[in-house]
């Protein structure tokens, strides 16, 4: 009887994080029971966070522009390999758009979605995952992304899916859209074998008995203001010259005269008029959170900015480390390195915890249904190889017996057939049966 070499088992997949910053994406993975090999990340706080909680996983503090496919496979070996990454969203996101200078991929951070490209050839990985901002599928942006799709499809040979994720859905108290691509061999819609997670749901939830740590204080010029703003509100709430004192040429009004919306000034540049209102938009700005709500996204900046304030429901203060890093599920537990803005900038760029094992789940999904699919060809395999051995051994030639000899060392080793094989098993099983017609009859091949 040949020994079946066949194991299912997810953890025969080598998961490598590259621009793996501190860990979200790759915790969410460790959590579905996946083997996070090793990591690669720039930033060197981000790395000695990674370290800190992941003991067990290589951690490489390398300019990914520098990392080659072939040092990759020397220390990961020829498993099958799981590639995870979200290169620097900073380029493509709508905060740049407000911003002078280059965009999208013609920034410098933005070219290194064509370093994940790379990697993808050089490593052809069974399956890729692949994170952004939702700005990366804006008007400006969609053509350039699309090219990389069609082309991330071409040097990996996977299906190529993506979707806008939302955070929220997966058991994230956090209203944070992301671009999620996943590639896979499955014919199967990754999308539609994430489940929805269990978790919580208000920001109030995430504060109840939050570990304390370090936190972000309001500056003297507006910390006096946002005593006035309350939970769920923002400087619109203000009257028009204590908003305007500190957003100065932010500042968005509303002529109450004429009705013509304008920035920047008291006075509405149409019609003259001084009898003004408060604009709508820029909501982060001078922005107390709700805890009756989810939280709105984490970002990398420091959560004390008057653009991008993330101020605590109750008190006159910025939401801690902790507290922002409870948002994104990470557990309690998870230490982060560096100073104060070091770290927020880890958890604001970081993927949630929690989607990242939803989307962990999705996948492991999709390769227990490519495993079952595998083992039935395999013991399609078997059956053939056993039944020659079984009632025709002898009747084989040596080039024939060499041969076999080299199928049982596939099976038992867990190897698949090459097409070649194929013809020459099938050959030599009509020679036989030839001679044998009634041992023919239950054989499928």
């Amino acid at each position: 009887m040949i020994r079946s070499g066949l194991k299912m088992n997810t953890n025969n997949y080598e998961v490598i994080g590259i621009f793996a910053g501190c860990g979200g994406l790759d915790t969410g993975f460790s959590k579905s029971d996946f083997n996070v090999q090793l990591a690669i990340e720039l930033d060197s706080n981000a790395c000695n966070t990674y370290k800190k909680n992941h003991p067990e996983t290589e951690v490489w503090n390398r300019d990914i522009k520098t990392v080659k496919g072939d040092e990759i496979r020397k220390l990961v070996g020829n498993k099958p390999l799981i590639l995870l990454g979200g290169s620097p969203c900073q380029s493509f996101s709508i905060f740049q758009e407000e911003l002078t200078g280059p965009r999208g991929i013609q920034d410098e951070r933005g070219k290194l979605i064509y370093e994940y490209l790379r990697l993808v050839k050089e490593l052809q990985p069974e399956v890729i995952v692949f994170e952004n901002v939702k700005n990366i599928v804006s008007k400006e942006h969609l053509p350039a992304f699309k090219r990389f799709i069609e082309q991330l499809s071409n040097v990996s040979g996977l299906n190529i899916t993506y979707n806008i994720m939302q955070a929220h859905d997966y058991g994230v108290p956090q209203l944070r859209e992301r671009v999620i691509v996943i590639g896979t061999k499955s014919n199967i819609n990754p999308f539609s074998v994430i489940p929805k997670l269990d978790g919580p749901r208000t920001l109030g939830e995430v504060l109840k008995d939050c570990p304390k740590s370090e936190f972000f204080s309001f500056k003297k010029e507006y910390a006096h203001v946002m005593q006035l703003i309350k939970p769920g509100q923002c400087w619109n709430s203000l009257d028009p010259k204590s908003a305007f004192a500190i957003m100065k040429e932010d500042y968005r009004g509303i002529c109450k005269s004429c009705n013509h919306s304008f920035k920047g000034q008291l006075k509405c540049p149409k019609c003259g008029s001084h009898n003004i209102k408060n604009g709508r938009g820029i909501t982060s700005y001078l922005r107390r959170l709700s805890h009756t709500r989810p939280s709105p996204t984490v970002c990398a900046v420091p959560s004390s900015k008057v653009h991008g304030l993330m101020a605590h429901p109750f008190e006159e203060r910025a939401l801690s480390i902790r507290e922002a890093a409870r948002i994104q599920t990470f557990p309690d537990e998870y230490v982060f390195c560096g100073n104060i803005f070091s770290q927020q900038k880890q958890v604001g760029n970081a993927v949630p915890v929690n989607l990242a094992k939803a989307i962990a789940i999705g996948i492991k999904t999709i390769l227990t249904s490519l495993d079952s699919k595998q083992e039935v060809k395999y013991h399609k395999e078997k059956s053939c190889v056993q039944w020659i051995l079984d009632n025709h051994e002898n009747a084989l030639s040596e080039l024939e017996k060499d041969f076999i000899r080299t199928c049982v060392s596939r099976i038992r080793a867990a190897k698949s057939f090459p097409d070649k094989y194929y013809v020459y098993l099938k050959e030599i099983i009509n020679k036989l049966t030839q001679r044998k017609k009634n041992d023919y009859k239950n054989i499928t091949y």
